[in-house]
């Protein structure tokens, strides 16, 4: 595997040095803000928050805990999960809509049943496998993703955000010792592969599937550009489908995550962050903050699964801390009466200065992987 690291980061992107103090640094202050969160939102607000149609952040906010609770041991953090895990064990109960339920279920779910041993989360977990997998189209080899307009009934979404829902299949066949979860999401990310990533290394967000030929009619958005790339899916990919290596030993999703890491770090602009959309018409785009914290986790994933004797390993270690050291001295929120932990960390619609869960979480993920050894809840 080539990595044009050394080349095409190197000069430009110096490996900056993030210390010790610099990192505890930035971690006292994100658990401020969640303190501050906390504080304002005390656990019946929040299971009240998260039932019926849960906003993004409060999907994501579990997550944000149990990260808080491994970097403290306070079991304050623990706590303030339990009424959240409950009341999307009740939504899972009633079988309602819940977006990004893979990766949702797997932040509040699958990280309680590692951290605590909570069986009703593992039950839970296990209820949220099955929904995921009544979605699968056995011709299409793929599981649909949410409707939107101009759904048709002979077709479904492959998404490519679709990849971090499927540790939660992984996850599900290992503790129930069912091989069908395992099979529903190899096949599911080699049609991901297959699909989405382009020759040219950009990835799409999504694409309709023929559910009657099992091939693919269109990119979904493609009259926007075919060569549009969202700093999401690129950054979503390297993770996903390195997280798709660990549980399939599947070396074609390593090297394909290596691929995608050296054409997102060949296009990294010398501030270090993407501009929200790369594509000649779209112009520069605002700063996709939340992407770039994604990409950080995956290529730290990516770099514990190489080989020691291949110099990419050191080269997406080493960029991951300049990336992060730029989100940390530049992005990070420092306003006592800040809600997130980073800002910039724009979603599509959102404005300048404003944050997003995922943002968020990924950024803390982030800067657990580089001081504690940390265990994935993926």
């Amino acid at each position: 595997m080539k990595s044009v690291m050394s080349e095409a980061v190197g000069e430009v992107h110096p490996v900056l040095s993030c210390s010790r103090r610099c990192l505890n640094r930035a971690i006292r202050n994100a658990l401020n803000r969640i303190d501050c969160r906390l504080a304002a939102l005390q656990a019946p607000a929040l299971a009240q928050h998260y039932s019926g149609e849960a906003p993004e952040p409060d999907a994501v906010w579990p997550g944000l805990l149990w990260l808080s609770y491994e970097a403290t041991n306070n079991p304050k953090y623990s706590k303030a999960a339990v009424p959240l895990l409950e009341a999307l064990g009740e939504r899972l109960r009633k079988k309602e809509e819940i977006v990004n339920l893979g990766a949702v279920t797997t932040l509040s779910c699958v990280a309680a049943y590692r951290l605590s041993g909570d069986t009703r989360a593992r039950q839970w977990g296990l209820a949220a496998a099955d929904d995921l997998c009544a979605r699968f189209q056995q011709k299409v080899g793929c599981i649909a993703a949410g409707n939107g307009p101009g759904t048709a009934q002979d077709r479904i979404q492959l998404n490519i955000e679709y990849l971090m829902s499927l540790p939660l299949l992984y996850w599900a066949s290992e503790v129930s010792g069912e091989r069908r979860y395992h099979k529903i999401a190899y096949r599911h990310a080699r049609q991901t592969a297959l699909h989405l990533v382009r020759e040219d290394l950009t990835v799409a967000h999504s694409c309709w599937m023929d559910i009657r030929t099992g091939l693919p009619v269109a990119e979904i958005g493609a009259a926007i550009s075919s060569k549009t790339v969202r700093p999401w899916d690129p950054a979503c990919a390297i993770y996903g489908f390195t997280l798709s290596y660990i549980y399939t030993r599947d070396w074609n999703f390593l090297a394909l995550a290596a691929k995608l890491a050296d054409s997102w770090l060949s296009l990294l602009p010398e501030q270090g962050i993407w501009p929200d959309f790369i594509a000649p018409e779209a112009g520069d785009g605002s700063c996709a903050i939340s992407a770039t914290a994604l990409a950080v986790c995956g290529l730290l994933e990516l770099s514990k699964h190489m080989p020691v004797i291949d110099e990419a390993k050191r080269s997406y270690e080493g960029s991951a801390l300049a990336v992060l050291h730029v989100l940390i001295e530049q992005y990070a929120a420092s306003a006592k009466n800040a809600d997130g932990l980073l800002n910039y960390s724009l979603a599509e619609g959102e404005t300048a200065r404003e944050h997003t869960a995922w943002g968020d979480y990924f950024y803390l993920e982030a800067l657990l992987r580089v001081t504690t050894d940390w265990g994935l809840y993926w």
